[in-house]
Formats: C-alpha cells, structure tokens, sequence
C-alpha cells in the first residue's frame, strides 16, 4: 500500500512522465542507463 501511496504523489507522477518523456518506456539509452538518468530527474 505504502508503495502504491508514494507513486500517486505529484512529485512521483513528474518524475514518471519526465521518464517517459525520455524514452523510458523503449529500449534504449534510458532503460540501459536508468540509475544515471533517475539521478538527473528534478527534486
């Protein structure tokens, strides 16, 4: 429950369409290489 919770937050729903933005849901440089791009996201 508490991981649903802090999905539905603003802050995470930005961060998931920043993602998506980026390509995250193809193959590619996004999905290789989250961890850096997760650190490049806004706070």
């Amino acid at each position: 429950d508490a991981c649903i919770a802090s999905l539905q937050r603003p802050a995470a729903q930005n961060g998931i369409k920043s993602l998506i933005e980026r390509g995250f849901h193809k193959p590619g440089d996004v999905e290789h290489r989250l961890g850096y791009h997760l650190g490049r996201l806004p706070n």
